[in-house]
């Protein structure tokens, strides 16, 4: 099944449980996204190749919660709490809802990853700091949090060549 297709599915069945995207807001464009369309979900790979069209903006972004795992990215620590935000290149979204869903922003979402990080993204793309809140539900320390998929909106901060982002989901 194509990556965009079980991407689109599992936002769709996301939405119906969490109330959190209709089907229409929840696709993943196929092409860049533009100003008119709010909830496109960027992989960290989007958000370095757009990190300066992007800056200070707000976005939703997805990646794997790797806690304090560190991050050789062209990325720069902001607070001494920030986390990482590993970049998926399979396509699949899979993993449940966590957290309470209020409001018209995105939650966290968190679940196993089930894929494989691909070669083709250079080693200093494949991760982005965070500062701000963890994922709801998740812990830096606790091992078995690591890896867990997550989806957040946050606004991207780039500055002589280093990317970060500030976490503002609530």
């Amino acid at each position: 099944m194509p990556a965009k297709l079980m991407t689109f599915i599992l936002l769709l069945m996301l939405s119906a449980s969490a109330g959190c995207f209709t089907a229409e807001e929840a696709k993943v464009l196929p092409a860049l996204p533009s100003e008119n369309n709010k909830n496109y979900i960027y992989s960290v790979a989007e958000v370095y190749e757009l990190a300066d069209q992007l800056h200070q903006k707000n976005i939703i972004v997805q990646g794997q919660f790797m806690g304090w795992s560190g991050c050789p990215g062209k990325t720069k620590m902001i607070t001494r709490s920030d986390w990482v935000l590993f970049g998926d290149q399979s396509g699949d979204q899979s993993g449940d809802q966590s957290g309470d869903q209020s409001g018209d922003q995105p939650e966290e979402q968190s679940g196993d990853q089930s894929g494989s990080q691909s070669d083709e993204q250079p080693d200093d793309q494949k991760c982005i700091l965070i500062s701000g809140d963890f994922p709801k539900g998740l812990n830096p320390r606790n091992k078995k949090h690591l890896g867990k998929n997550v989806i957040i909106k946050a606004v991207v901060i780039y500055q002589d060549g280093f990317l970060n982002l500030k976490n503002i989901s609530r």
